[in-house]
């Protein structure tokens, strides 16, 4: 960290631990910026649900065979590191960013932090929370 810079830092709960299901992911947005949170074997994962090819918010996110799909372009990370596993020709720079996990009285809290609004403009904030609100709306008509 860089003089005079600080950490902007904000935990949140995401849900019960008993509620997620192995190789499930699970899509969160706060504050307009997707979270990815995927159970493998009894450790918990997270990420900013954002590709790195085209900055494009991976929500909701996709799993299969132990690789988180972006849906835009096929890319594929591993669920458990994030790390690049297939780019399919494209120019991806990074892989997922990992974000903190904590488990406190058998609930998820994920940290929040500054950094990760930086990585999506307004426009796609916007998207990402659009998004949401219509996923949480037909989860309740199911």
């Amino acid at each position: 960290m860089r003089e005079g810079e600080t950490r902007v830092k904000e935990q949140f709960t995401v849900c019960s631990a008993d509620q997620l299901r192995e190789m499930e992911p699970v899509s969160i947005e706060h504050r307009g910026i997707p979270y990815c949170l995927i159970k493998t074997g009894e450790d918990l994962h997270a990420f900013v649900a954002v590709c790195s090819h085209k900055d494009l918010p991976m929500f909701p996110p996709h799993c299969r065979k132990g690789r988180l799909i972006c849906p835009h372009h096929k890319v594929t990370f591993d669920a458990q590191t994030g790390a690049i596993a297939r780019t399919h020709g494209k120019s991806v720079p990074n892989g997922l960013i990992p974000v903190l996990i904590e488990v406190r009285d058998g609930m998820v809290l994920l940290e929040a932090r500054a950094r990760h609004r930086k990585m999506l403009s307004r426009k796609q904030r916007r998207k990402v929370e659009k998004r949401s609100r219509k996923l949480a709306k037909k989860e309740e008509n199911a």
